[in-house]
C-alpha cells in the first residue's frame, strides 16, 4: 500500500527524478528550496510500500486564493504505481479550496505536461526565456468553474 506522509526536505534525497527534473534542481538551491516547501506545510510524500519515495508535490500557497502547484516525481515507477500517485495527486487537487491553482511548467518537460494536463489543466501563457539557460516556461491553470 502507498504511504502518504507531510514532505520533509530530506524526502529529495530519497528521490530518482527525470534528467529533466535532475537538470532543473541543480540549477536552484534545492536543499534551500526545499526547506522552504516544508516550512509552508502544505506539501506531501507519496511512498511505495518498500518505503522508495515516488513523489514530493503539493501547492505554495499565496494568499487564500491563490497556489502553485508544484512536483517532482521518481523515474520510472511502473503504470500500477503511477495509477495510484495520480489517484492521490488527483484528490489533493480537487481538495484545495483556491480559486486559482497553476503550475509553471519547463516548455521541454512532456512528460511534466502530460501530468499537468491529466488534471485538467489548460496552458496560459509562456514566459520566454524563464528558465535558466533560455528556455521557456508554460503556465498552466486549473480552468475555473
Amino acid at each position: 500500500m502507498m504511504r502518504v506522509t507531510p514532505f520533509v526536505a530530506r524526502d529529495l534525497d530519497d528521490l530518482a527524478p527525470s534528467a529533466t527534473a535532475l537538470r532543473e534542481m541543480a540549477q536552484v538551491d534545492r536543499i534551500a528550496q526545499a526547506a522552504a516547501h516544508e516550512a509552508r506545510g502544505e506539501c506531501f510524500t507519496i511512498r511505495a510500500p518498500d518505503g522508495r519515495v515516488l513523489y514530493c508535490g503539493g501547492a505554495l500557497v499565496h494568499h487564500d486564493g491563490y497556489a502553485t502547484l508544484w512536483a517532482l516525481m521518481a523515474d520510472g515507477i511502473g503504470a500500477r504505481s503511477l495509477g495510484h500517485v495520480v489517484d492521490i495527486a488527483r484528490r489533493y487537487i480537487a481538495g484545495l479550496p483556491h480559486a486559482r491553482l497553476d503550475a509553471m511548467i519547463n516548455a521541454e518537460d512532456q512528460a511534466a505536461i502530460r501530468w499537468i494536463k491529466a488534471f485538467g489543466f489548460t496552458l496560459e501563457a509562456t514566459l520566454c526565456g524563464a528558465v535558466a539557460g533560455g528556455g521557456d516556461l508554460h503556465i498552466y491553470r486549473r480552468p475555473t468553474a
